[in-house]
């Protein structure tokens, strides 16, 4: 067996491992700031997806932090 195809299987299984270990490493529920909701609705008219923060998720994780309920 040649050497490059011993050295192919161990780099793309590598690449494999890196490449999805950054998968769903963001929260389900993000921590929404006016300026993310801001960001994302710009986003949203300009390039046509937006993020996942709201205004109303932005105001009420705002509500969530003044009170210390989480």
């Amino acid at each position: 067996m040649p050497i490059t195809t011993r050295l192919h299987r161990p780099v793309l299984a590598a690449m494999l491992l890196l490449t999805g270990s950054g998968c769903g490493t963001q929260p389900f529920d993000p921590d929404c700031t006016a300026e993310k909701a801001a960001r994302s609705t710009a986003m949203k008219a300009t390039v046509g997806v937006g993020g996942r923060c709201t205004p109303s998720e932005a105001a009420a994780d705002t509500a969530k932090r003044k009170t210390g309920l989480d």
